[in-house]
Order: C-alpha cells, then sequence, then structure tokens
C-alpha cells in the first residue's frame, strides 16, 4: 500500500526546508564570526606561550620610578601625611612646606583621588635618577564646615625627578616642579 502525500504535506514539507534553508543562510555569519574569534584567541594563546625572562634590576629599577605615581595616589588615598612622605627623598622630604602643605590638604579634603601619568622620562645615568614629565589630576569632597560635601578638583603638569635604586630599594621623589600637589593652597581656591 503506498501512501500519497496530500498537497498540504507536501507544502509543509517545502515550508519546513525553506525555513531549515534561511536559519542557515541567517545563522552563517554568526557561525564564521565564531570560528574567528575562536582562531584569534588560540593565536594569542598559543603566541605568548613563549620563554618569559625576568627584568633586569635595571628595567625592574625603571619600571619602579614609574609606578611611584601610583603609589603616591594610594598614599593620598589614606589622607595620612606620613604615607606621602615615605614616598619623598630630601630636599622634598626635609622641606618644613612639604608637612605644612600635606597637613593643610589633609585637613580640608576627604576621599582625595590622586591620579599621576608619566608621559616620557629620561634616565640620567650621572644621578641615577629619572626625569619625567608628567600631569596629575585631583579630586576630592571637602570636609569644611560651610562647604562639606562639595566637590574639590585641580589639575596641573609637572617635572617629577625620581630616585633609581637597585631592587628591593624603592625609588623616591626628590623634586616636582611646575604645579604641584604636595603644597596646594585649597583655602584659596574655590572648590569644584
Amino acid at each position: 500500500m503506498t501512501h500519497c502525500k496530500s498537497e498540504k504535506d507536501v507544502v509543509a514539507e517545502s515550508s519546513k526546508k525553506r525555513f531549515s534553508l534561511r536559519f542557515l543562510v541567517g545563522i552563517r555569519p554568526f557561525v564564521a564570526v565564531a570560528w574567528l574569534t575562536l582562531a584569534g584567541v588560540m593565536l594569542v594563546v598559543l603566541g605568548g606561550c613563549g620563554e618569559v625572562k625576568p627584568l633586569t634590576p635595571e628595567q625592574q629599577s625603571f619600571m619602579a620610578a614609574w609606578r611611584i605615581g601610583k603609589d603616591l595616589g594610594k598614599a593620598f588615598a589614606k589622607g595620612n601625611p606620613q604615607a606621602v612622605e615615605g614616598l619623598l627623598g630630601p630636599p622634598l622630604s626635609v622641606d618644613p612646606k612639604t608637612h605644612t602643605g600635606l597637613l593643610g590638604i589633609f585637613a580640608v579634603l576627604d576621599k582625595i583621588d590622586l591620579r599621576i601619568v608619566m608621559d616620557s622620562g629620561t634616565v640620567d645615568e650621572t644621578s641615577h635618577v629619572m626625569n619625567f614629565q608628567g600631569h596629575w589630576t585631583m579630586s576630592a569632597i571637602s570636609k569644611g564646615p560651610l562647604k562639606a560635601g562639595t566637590r574639590y578638583f585641580q589639575t596641573g603638569e609637572a617635572r617629577f625627578v625620581v630616585s633609581l635604586t637597585k631592587p628591593p630599594g624603592k625609588p623616591r621623589l626628590l623634586s616636582l616642579s611646575g604645579d604641584t600637589f604636595l603644597r596646594t593652597s585649597i583655602a584659596a581656591k574655590p572648590p569644584g
């Protein structure tokens, strides 16, 4: 006994085939992107499996000097003058204006966010320092009773002189010229 397909069955079957073909045609770009992504990830993973060489002591010293900006930002976030002064070397650390300036900043500002970006640096071999050109931004919230909760924002460009020490020695900020965040006169400037 043979079974004859009705017109309805034929239409339904062809409709299913058209849907599956449309679905395959529609999903093809996504499959291609997925394969390309997988291939890219494999290249990155396999390409990164080379030999990892540790930094030389000189390279470690350069990296530490460059990161002093991040360390200063963390010290300012603590709101503690001693934390900042621990990253300073003479003549900054022995200058009484530095300590007074830091006390003034922490007395009137709360939740300080100092971001320092070292744009470029050169090594001075004779004095074992790195000279950086950089810029910084400081934002905070005022503590003052009249301006409590007012946002404070300041920005500037500066030249940083940072000592180069062999690991595990820590670099120190020796000089800051240009706009300075260590002695900024917050009382004279309106926050915001």
